[in-house]
């Protein structure tokens, strides 16, 4: 099947169509080839993603003009596993930007899907964001950034220090007790998850446990920015239950850490503010962690509108390792 509007069709995408995929986002990003490929492999290509994953492009005539993919991202809530998809790498060939390509890409899923799909989630850029809203995605949250400085003299200190302090694979798994949407906790998926970002940078855990009922895990990722200024992303922080005292202790002994280790200029987080009663933002406020101006959409749509008009931001436990780009 195909939607012709003006001069393009939206279509499934095929393999023959790989290169060209290829060529838009190496024309836009000036990423190398190799590097756009193999990351499309590693996405969507996988035994878990393969069967799973969905991909659109927009023709026109022969020549692949955009492209648009919904990637399997399983959610889960009180017990139930959600058979539910992430939005991403959308891209429009600037010379068919403004024809509403982008949205026919977004609006073809709902009408020419064969999938079983509870919902779409994604964290559109500023760009797209206001296509996703046309076609009636709703807006849930923003993430809201905070950062602590944390050592202005890092060049003095490697990057192996943080092998001391933090582990680099995960340990255990911390099962949210919040009702709540969170990222499913199947060790596939965490697996093939946890495959998927290991050439993206370096990753790093740390559980930080108060007695065998309470315990916090933090999930981090080490990066440098320009001018070697280096930064460690608390992607993620899985915790049981909703007290500050010990939520606060978890954090600030995680600081400590981090301040021993001597080779991160600043930290960074992003958190839905709304989450647990809004417990994790005091708790980062309290160990100096300052909210800055940036943050990150968050929206969803379903095929039940009535699904969707029930989620309340309180109810979802993000962060910024549940984009795919983490």
């Amino acid at each position: 099947m195909d939607e012709r509007t003006n001069d393009f069709k939206i279509e499934y995408y095929l393999e023959t169509m790989h290169s060209q995929v290829i060529d838009l986002f190496e024309m836009e990003y000036g990423t190398d080839r190799f590097d756009i490929s193999m990351s499309m492999e590693n996405l969507y290509d996988t035994e878990f993603q393969k069967d799973r994953s969905i991909r659109l492009v927009a023709l026109s005539g022969e020549k692949v003009v955009g492209f648009q993919s919904f990637f399997f991202w399983p959610y889960e809530r009180n017990g139930v596993v959600y058979n539910s998809y992430q939005s991403g790498n959308s891209i429009v060939h600037p010379d068919f930007r403004g024809r509403g390509i982008f949205q026919s890409l977004l609006n073809y899923i709902f009408t020419n899907n064969l999938k079983e799909i509870d919902f779409f989630i994604g964290f559109p850029v500023e760009a797209s964001y206001r296509s996703f809203l046309k076609c009636s995605w709703k807006s849930i949250l923003d993430l809201q950034w905070y950062v602590n400085v944390v050592n202005p003299f890092f060049l003095l200190f490697g990057k192996k220090r943080l092998d001391i302090f933090f582990s680099r694979t995960r340990r255990e798994y911390i099962v949210n007790t919040h009702d709540c949407f969170t990222l499913s906790t199947d060790k596939v998926f965490l697996n093939w998850k946890d495959n998927l970002k290991s050439s993206k940078g370096d990753y790093y855990f740390y559980e930080y446990k108060i007695n065998s009922d309470l315990g916090v895990m933090f999930e981090l990722k080490y990066q440098r920015r320009k001018y070697n200024i280096t930064e460690l992303i608390i992607g993620k922080i899985d915790f049981i239950g909703d007290s500050f005292d010990y939520l606060n202790e978890a954090v600030a002994s995680l600081l400590k850490l981090i301040r021993k280790s001597g080779c991160i200029a600043f930290c960074s987080i992003s958190v839905n503010p709304y989450f647990a009663g809004g417990v994790l933002p005091a708790a980062l406020a309290n160990n100096r962690f300052f909210k800055i101006n940036k943050k990150i959409h968050f929206i969803v749509k379903a095929h039940s509108q009535e699904f969707v008009d029930d989620m309340e931001p309180r109810q979802w436990n993000l962060g910024r390792s549940d984009i795919d780009t983490w």
